[in-house]
C-alpha cells in the first residue's frame, strides 16, 4: 500500500500478541520484555518493517515505543499503524475533539513519537438505529475529528478497521476517505469477498488482512489432530475458534487443513505459508497482518514471495472451503450481532 507519506510492507507484523494475553506455551513465549524487543528487531531485519497495534493492546505501543528508542536505525524505516479503538458504544463526551486528541497524545507518549504515521478508527459496537436525519453517526464525529489531528500534525495517514459497506459510504459522504480498512480475512473468513473488496477497489481503498492465519489455527500443526486435544490458550485463538464453530467445525477444518498442506508440499512451504499467500493473491488486499508470539515465523512469512498460488491450487482451496456454511452478510455483521 502506498500513501503520499506512507509505505508499508506487504507483510505486517500484527502486535496483538503483546497485549499480555498471549503467552500461550511458556517455553515459546516472547511477547514481553526484552523478548519481544528482539523479537521487533528480527521482523524488520526480514523486511516486515511494519508493526500493526492498538491504544488497547495492554502494553504493546509501550514495547514498540522502547524497541524504537533502542534501535535508533531500524526506527527510521519502521512504521507503526496503531488504531484509535471504540469496543462499545461512545459516551457524547468521548467524541469530541479534545477527549480524542488526548488519546491520541496518549499513544504518541507510549510510541516515543511526533507524529503518528497512521491510525485507524477501530469501531466495534453496533452501527447506530435510524434517527434524526441530522444525527451524525458516532464513527463519523470520531473520523472527523482525527482528520483535523491529521490537518494539525498529530496524524500522517487516518484508516479504519471493521468498517461494512454501510459505514464506509457515511464516511465518504462526510468527506473523510480512509487510506485503508483492516477487516479479517482469511481462507475460512471470506466475507470481504462477498461485498465489500469490490466496493473498496472502486473507491481506491485498499484492504489490510488480519486473522489471516486464524489466530495460529491454520497450521500443519493441527492437521489430524482431534478437537479435545487443541489448547485454546490464548485469546485470538478463542476468537477464531469461535469463528470456526460458525463456519463448520473441526472436521470441516481438518479437510481444509489438508488441502493447504498437499498444496504446500506441491510449492515446498508450510500450510500456514499457503493460508497467508491466498490472501495476498486477493483482489485489492494490499498486505496481510501477521501476529507471531516470537520470530520463528520469520523465515516462513518471507517463503510468501518464493511462490504464487496457481489457477488449480485455488480451485483446491475453493474446493475445501465448499463444505462451509457460508455467510451472506458483510464483514463483521455478525461480530456486531447480526446475523452470518
Amino acid at each position: 500500500m502506498r500513501h503520499p507519506d506512507l509505505e508499508v510492507s506487504k507483510v505486517i507484523r500484527g502486535c496483538w500478541q503483546l497485549d499480555g494475553q498471549h503467552k500461550g506455551d511458556q517455553l515459546s513465549d516472547r511477547t514481553s520484555g526484552t523478548a519481544a524487543i528482539e523479537d521487533l528487531d528480527a521482523f524488520s531485519r526480514a523486511g516486515m518493517f511494519t508493526l500493526d497495534t492498538a491504544d488497547i493492546y495492554g502494553p504493546s505501543e509501550a514495547i514498540i515505543g522502547q524497541y524504537l528508542r533502542l534501535n535508533p536505525a531500524a526506527a527510521m524505516r519502521t512504521k507503526v499503524l496503531t488504531k484509535l479503538s471504540f469496543m462499545a458504544p461512545p459516551e457524547p463526551a468521548d467524541l469530541r475533539l479534545e477527549n480524542i486528541e488526548y488519546r491520541v497524545r496518549s499513544s504518541i507518549a507510549r510510541l516515543g513519537v511526533t507524529t503518528l504515521d497512521m491510525v485507524q478508527l477501530h469501531w466495534e459496537p453496533p452501527q447506530q438505529q435510524p434517527g434524526p436525519a441530522n444525527r451524525i453517526p458516532g464513527f463519523v464525529a470520531a473520523a472527523k475529528a482525527l482528520q483535523q489531528l491529521q490537518q494539525r500534525g498529530l496524524v500522517g495517514a487516518v484508516g479504519v478497521s471493521n468498517f461494512d459497506q454501510r459505514m464506509l459510504m457515511a464516511l465518504l459522504n462526510a468527506g473523510v476517505k480512509p487510506v485503508s480498512n483492516q477487516v479479517s480475512y482469511s481462507v475460512m473468513d471470506r466475507r470481504p469477498s462477498l461485498f465489500l473488496a469490490r466496493f473498496c477497489e472502486a473507491r481506491g481503498i485498499p484492504l489490510l488482512a488480519y486473522g489471516t492465519l486464524g489466530g495460529g489455527l491454520l497450521s500443519e500443526r493441527y492437521l489430524d489432530v482431534p478437537a479435545n486435544m487443541v489448547r485454546i490458550d490464548t485469546v485470538s485463538k478463542a476468537r477464531y475458534g469461535t469463528l470456526l464453530k460458525q463456519l463448520g467445525g473441526w472436521s470441516w477444518m481438518q479437510d481444509l487443513l489438508r488441502v493447504l498442506h498437499e498444496v504446500g508440499e506441491k510449492h515446498g512451504v508450510s500450510a500456514s505459508c499457503v493460508a497467508a499467500r491466498w490472501v495476498l493473491q486477493q483482489p485489492n488486499v494490499a498486505a496481510v497482518v501477521l501476529g507471531a508470539r516470537n520470530a520463528t515465523h520469520t523465515r516462513d512469512a518471507q517463503r510468501l514471495f518464493s511462490f504464487e498460488l496457481d489457477e488449480i491450487d485455488l480451485l483446491d482451496i475453493d474446493a475445501a472451503y465448499e463444505g462451509a456454511h457460508q455467510p451472506t452478510t458483510d464483514v463483521y455483521a455478525w461480530e456486531r450481532g447480526g446475523s452470518w
